[in-house]
C-alpha cells in the first residue's frame, strides 16, 4: 500500500475521505435508533378531547353521542378526555393539551333518529408535532366511515324497533406480516438508506478536494481505491450498530450497504472528478431527498407530484431491499442499479483521468 500511504502522506486531507464516512455511520445511525419513535406508544399518548352537546331523544330515552363516544373510546388507539363546553376544549387544542376536537351537536340524536346527514364537527391542529399531526391528520376518514357504519346501524334497529346496539358487526382479526422487532426496526431501513447515500458523497467530497491537481492516472486511481476502502467500513458501522439495535442479520446489511456504497461512492467521486462544484446540484439533492426517493421511509407516490418523475431511476429498490433485511420481505439486491452507478462513475472517474493527461504540460 505504498500508493496509498505515500498519498495520505502527501495530503492528510486524504485521511478525512477513509474515516469521516464511518463517523457519520456513527453518529447518524445511533443517535436516530436510539431515540425510535414508537407509534403505539404515540397513540396512547395522543388526546382527542369530545364535547357532547346532544340533548338526546325522549323516546327512546337514548344520547346516541354518549354511545357514539363510548364506542370510539374502544375503537381509537387515542385517549379521549370529555370537555363541558367547546370553547373549553378549544382552548385546550390551542394550548395544545389536546391534539383534536369532536363536537356533537345538539341535534346530534335527532338527527340519526331522521333520515337526512348527521352534523359532526371534527378540529384539528397545524401546530403540533409530526408524529401527533400524522395521527390526527386520518382522523376524517377514520371519523366518518366509523360514524357512517354506526348510524346505519343504529336506524336499522330504531326503524325495527329495538334499541341500537354499539356492539361491532365485524369481528376483525388483525394480523401483522413481519411485524418490527423494536421501534428502532421501523426506522432501520432509512436510516440504513440515508447513511449510504450521505457517508458516499461526504467521503467523495473530501476525496475530490484531497485529489485535485494530480496527475491523470494517479488521481483516478485513488479516487476509485478511496470508495473501495471507506465505504465497507463505513457499512461495518451501520450494520453493527442497526442490528444490535433492531435486530437483522449483520452480514447481509453489511454486503448491501458496502455494495451501494462503492457503487454510489464511485458515482459521486466521478460526478465531481468531471464536473467539480457543478455537480453537487444534482448530487445533494438526491443524497437529501433519500426519504422520498430510497423507498425505505415512505413511498415515492406520497411526495411531490414533480418529483415522482424520478422514479425511473428505481431508487426506491434500495428502500425495499433493506426492508428485506431488517423487517422481512422478498425484494432483492437491486443489481442492475448498482452497476450502473458503478460502471457510470468508474468511467467519468478514468475520463477525467484522460482528460488531464492530454491537457498536462509536456515536460523539456
Amino acid at each position: 500500500m505504498t500508493f496509498l500511504s505515500a498519498a495520505l502522506r502527501e495530503r492528510p486531507i486524504l485521511r478525512g475521505a477513509l474515516i469521516v464516512p464511518s463517523v457519520i455511520a456513527l453518529i447518524f445511525s445511533l443517535f436516530n435508533l436510539t431515540v425510535a419513535p414508537d407509534p403505539a406508544a404515540m397513540a396512547a399518548h395522543v388526546t382527542i378531547a369530545t364535547v357532547n352537546e346532544d340533548t338526546g331523544l325522549p323516546f327512546p330515552p337514548v344520547n346516541m353521542a354518549s354511545r357514539m363516544i363510548e364506542g370510539l373510546g374502544s375503537r381509537l388507539p387515542m385517549h379521549l378526555q370529555a370537555f363541558d363546553t367547546e370553547a373549553s376544549a378549544r382552548a385546550a387544542l390551542e394550548a395544545e393539551e389536546v391534539a383534536a376536537l369532536i363536537v356533537f351537536p345538539a341535534d346530534f340524536s335527532t338527527a340519526i333518529a331522521g333520515q337526512g346527514p348527521v352534523p359532526l364537527t371534527l378540529v384539528t391542529s397545524g401546530s403540533l408535532t409530526m408524529g401527533e399531526a400524522q395521527m390526527t391528520g386520518a382522523l376524517p376518514a377514520m371519523l366518518e366511515s366509523g360514524v357512517a357504519s354506526a348510524v346505519q346501524g343504529i336506524r336499522l334497529a330504531l326503524a325495527q324497533g329495538r334499541m341500537p346496539d354499539m356492539t361491532p358487526p365485524v369481528a376483525l382479526q388483525s394480523e401483522v406480516l413481519n411485524a418490527p422487532v423494536n421501534a428502532a426496526a421501523r426506522m432501520a431501513p432509512f436510516i440504513a438508506n440515508f447513511v449510504t447515500a450521505l457517508s458516499a458523497l461526504v467521503g467523495g467530497i473530501i476525496g475530490w478536494v484531497g485529489t485535485r491537481g494530480l496527475a491523470g492516472t494517479r488521481g483516478a486511481a485513488l479516487r476509485t481505491l478511496f470508495p473501495v476502502i471507506a465505504l465497507p467500513l463505513s457499512a461495518a458501522v451501520l450494520a453493527a450498530i442497526v442490528t444490535s439495535l433492531a435486530g437483522g442479520s449483520f452480514l447481509a446489511l453489511w454486503l448491501a450497504v458496502a455494495g451501494l456504497g462503492i457503487a454510489f461512492g464511485w458515482f459521486f467521486a466521478g460526478s465531481l472528478a468531471l464536473f467539480g462544484p457543478l455537480a453537487l446540484v444534482v448530487l445533494v439533492p438526491l443524497v437529501f431527498w433519500q426519504p422520498a426517493l430510497g423507498g425505505a421511509q415512505m413511498p415515492l407516490a406520497a411526495g411531490p407530484a414533480w418529483l415522482q418523475n424520478a422514479s425511473v431511476l428505481g431508487l426506491d429498490q434500495i428502500g425495499g431491499h433493506y426492508r428485506a433485511i431488517l423487517l422481512g420481505g422478498s425484494t432483492g439486491f437491486p443489481w442492475a442499479l448498482a452497476g450502473i452507478a458503478a460502471v457510470a462513475g468508474l468511467t467519468m472517474i478514468w475520463l477525467r483521468g484522460a482528460l488531464v493527461r492530454q491537457t498536462a504540460p509536456v515536460a523539456a
